[in-house]
């Protein structure tokens, strides 16, 4: 009973929105046998709505000052996020994007794998209100395999990099001394860490 939730389909950001929380003064009546989910809704982008659980893609727990937040059977993706002016974040993992819509020629790296889409927020429910400056700054490990070190010619070519969603182009974290990007691993597999204060979107991907 604890997790069933309602929601309803966001077109223009294109991911489910759960109206549990108190923006939408989300209330169950009823019991185990059955019952009614209220929402109270202003605005929205569309107007399918399911029923079903919270998305468990990300398990995100408290450890000291930070967030930590695991996505994937295999922790495919980390993310630590200290606290914001006080505030917990939470890692909310979005759709994958399209590898053949996101490029451009100003790409700084031709992805051959999307990682992960992350938005990170204070309501893990409300991804949609994120927050994209970070002080003191996240970090984000995503893990390589031995295919993918392949795929790029060795592990000195192996790139991580972000679609930004402003400019339209491919952002490589590695050509840039700002995201601090670390190679933690060898050839047969590993992780590559990045740090980051801020942002334009969060479909991370690995060259080819």
């Amino acid at each position: 009973m604890e997790n069933l939730q309602l929601g309803f389909w966001d077109e223009q950001n294109g991911y489910w929105i759960s109206f549990r929380g108190d923006k939408y003064n989300y209330q169950v009546e009823g019991d185990q046998s059955d019952g009614y989910l209220w929402a109270t809704v202003s605005s929205w982008g569309d107007r399918y709505i399911g029923m079903g659980f919270g998305a468990d893609n990300f398990a995100c727990n408290e450890d000291g000052n930070n967030m930590v937040c695991i996505y994937g059977a295999n922790n495919d993706v980390i993310v630590i996020a200290p606290l914001q002016s006080g505030n917990k974040l939470y890692a909310v993992d979005l759709p994958l994007g399209n590898l053949e819509v996101l490029e451009s020629d100003k790409d700084e790296l031709k992805p051959h794998r999307l990682v992960i889409n992350v938005e990170l927020a204070l309501d893990p429910n409300i991804p949609e209100e994120h927050i994209d400056i970070f002080d003191p700054p996240i970090q984000l490990g995503a893990r390589y395999t031995e295919e993918d070190v392949q795929i790029v010619g060795g592990l000195e070519n192996l790139e991580l990099g972000f679609w930004d969603e402003t400019n339209l182009y491919w952002v490589s974290f590695a050509q840039h001394s700002k995201y601090e990007f670390v190679i933690d691993g060898d050839e047969t597999g590993g992780y590559a860490w990045v740090r980051i204060a801020d942002w334009g979107d969060r479909n991370i991907g690995f060259d080819g």
